[in-house]
């Protein structure tokens, strides 16, 4: 039930005033926590992205010399093809060589026979 008479109007306009004045205050202590967090947030930000930017300037370094590793790694395993075919052509010749040694020896075995 709502007073009635001259004061209740005052009552009822301070009540408001009250209660707009807690909303207000409670508004703003929100806002400032909120304030407080996302400055907070921005800092970890900020402090991740300086961390990435260090990666990546690390590993933009290390790009030329990870490339002439696997430059090296190629020349490497091209040098490695070429001696496996030099190992297969001097395997045939001494295979060529020992059957001609066998032959040689039959030879002089029915020579001296």
């Amino acid at each position: 039930e709502e007073p009635r008479g001259p004061g209740a109007e005052r009552s009822w306009k301070s009540k408001v005033r009250r209660i707009l004045a807690e909303e207000s205050q409670l508004t703003c202590r929100t806002l400032g926590t909120l304030e407080q967090q996302v400055d907070g947030r921005t800092l970890q930000l900020r402090v991740t992205v300086a961390q990435l930017n260090t990666k990546i300037g690390r590993l933009l370094q290390e790009i030329p010399r990870r490339l002439e590793a696997a430059r090296s790694l190629e020349r490497t395993k091209l040098e490695l093809t070429l001696v496996q075919q030099e190992l297969q052509r001097q395997e045939s010749k001494l295979m060529d060589c020992r059957a001609s040694l066998s032959k040689e020896r039959l030879r002089w075995s029915v020579l001296k026979g």
